[in-house]
């Protein structure tokens, strides 16, 4: 059997496969979430500088950040690993905000001992909000498709000097009165276009809002963080 043979036999079972998506697809529910993605600045360059133990070391070090931020709170769901980022879900905004601001909080007093002056320790985070679909697949983890992770991917790579956090604008519409709550500490840009280069060409604009949090007030917050209230 010659490769012109395998290719045809492959394309007759992705036919075959796409003929069945094209029903369930409605089968298939929406799931209407809020989605984070939090991601370790500058680990492919470590790696390649420091040499792969200590990357490795760095990248181990980022999961137990994001383990022990997202732990007291049930409402996260921690849904893959990607590289030295990982993605997670939870129905309210609430828990996100909270997890991805302590996320980088510690990442920043832990700046130099997981790093160095040339790569300090740093996080970036992003949230966004909306419907996507729940992917069935008995031989695999649990996965989705939707327009709001394609959004949260395109807003993370959003490169800014002055802070680490974004947020979706659909997010912030939804959670005005949420976010509001911790405006002692927490300020927000007015609603910006990605780029055409940094959409990547999506076809519908793309806004997003930067996160501004100020570190010595966010230290003698009070307020909500209530997992961590119990749990201490």
């Amino acid at each position: 059997m010659n490769v012109g043979f395998y290719a045809a036999k492959a394309q007759a079972q992705i036919m075959r496969h796409r003929e069945d998506h094209e029903f369930s697809y409605e089968r298939y529910k929406d799931t209407t979430r809020f989605w984070a993605m939090i991601d370790l600045v500058g680990s492919s360059n470590y790696r390649l500088l420091k040499g792969e133990d200590e990357g490795y070391v760095r990248g181990e070090t980022f999961f137990s950040l994001v383990n022990e931020v997202t732990g007291p709170y049930t409402e996260i769901e921690i849904l893959k690993e990607i590289g030295d980022a990982s993605l997670l879900s939870s129905d309210s905004l609430r828990p996100l905000l909270e997890a991805l601001v302590l996320a980088d909080q510690v990442a920043h007093q832990m700046r130099l001992i997981a790093g160095d002056e040339q790569f300090p320790f740093a996080i970036r985070g992003g949230i966004s909000y909306g419907p996507v679909k729940q992917l069935k697949r008995p031989d695999r983890p649990r996965d989705y498709l939707g327009s709001p992770l394609d959004q949260l991917a395109r807003i993370l790579g959003v490169r800014v000097p002055d802070t680490n956090l974004v947020i979706h604008e659909a997010a912030c519409q939804s959670q005005e009165a949420i976010l509001e709550q911790y405006s002692e500490f927490l300020t927000l840009s007015s609603a910006t276009p990605l780029t055409e280069a940094q959409s990547k060409g999506m076809l519908k604009p793309v806004y997003y809002r930067r996160l501004f949090v100020d570190g010595d007030k966010l230290r003698e917050f009070r307020q909500h963080f209530v997992p961590w209230r119990e749990t201490t």
